[in-house]
């Protein structure tokens, strides 16, 4: 019995090492999700004004990289690596806060100017997806299939 025991105890911990996580950076984050598009959408990185204007400067956030699709569809995705974890809720709170107000400001433009283009971007909106692993906190303003699978491939 006690030999099956300690077996037991071995494959656990074989089992926790054979299995690396992947260390994620804004910028390896970002790689995976361009990937997910492919080479026919291209993608521009925001500006660090267009961060603290739009997130602002918290000392939390060590790490940031903001993406927008370079031909102006509305795709967008986003990474906040954070000193500890434990500034998860409140970067999530500020990354809505945004896209709220985005959404606000396309809604009006929509009501002045109907067009396909603006009820996607819309749709867009609606399909958002905020969450975090560990001190990462992400964003995709998206085709909701690009964030499934890149969350997915983080995940392991």
């Amino acid at each position: 019995m006690k030999k099956i025991c300690f077996l037991f105890v071995l494959l656990l911990l074989f089992s926790g090492c054979s299995r690396e996580k992947m260390d994620l950076t804004p910028e390896k984050a970002a790689e995976v999700v361009l990937t997910e598009y492919g080479e026919n959408t291209r993608f521009v990185r925001a500006e660090e004004d267009f961060l603290t204007t739009n997130f602002g400067s918290n000392d939390y956030v060590r790490e940031a990289a903001v993406y927008f699709d370079e031909d102006g569809n509305g795709g967008e995705f986003g990474f906040f690596r954070l000193s500890d974890e434990q500034y998860s809720a409140e970067m999530i709170t500020a990354v809505r806060e945004y896209i709220n107000s985005e959404r606000q400001s396309v809604e009006s433009l929509a009501a002045l100017y109907p067009a396909e283009e603006l009820s996607n971007r819309l749709q867009r909106f609606d399909n958002a997806t905020v969450g975090h692993m560990g001190d990462l906190v992400y964003y995709f303003i998206t085709e909701p299939t690009v964030a499934q699978n890149a969350v997915r491939r983080f995940r392991g």
